[in-house]
């Protein structure tokens, strides 16, 4: 996070299923405030393994993030930007 960035409110956001091991996260929330959100997947070295961008409206219904079925069991992180928002997830892929 830098100086200026915020945190979103981690009770709004709905990560499931977590663990998962089907290689999907579904993500749901009404309370971004920017058009478009930014979720990136990192590894525990910090590497972004995935990256996607989507419409606030999309998370308001529930979105399905499909994670690259190479990767490892283990643990991630998702990062969910919101403008001038951050908030990080521990994600579980077993």
């Amino acid at each position: 996070m830098t100086p200026n960035q915020s945190k979103i409110d981690y009770q709004s956001v709905r990560i499931y299923p977590n663990p998962t091991s089907n290689y999907y996260l579904n993500i749901q929330s009404d309370a971004f405030n920017s058009e478009e959100i930014v979720l990136q997947l990192h590894n525990l070295n910090g590497k972004v393994v995935h990256s996607e961008n989507v419409n606030n409206n999309q998370l308001k219904i529930g979105y399905r993030m499909e994670l690259p079925n190479q990767l490892n069991n283990g643990m991630y992180q998702l990062k969910i930007v919101d403008g001038g928002k951050l908030g990080i997830f521990k994600i579980i892929l077993r």
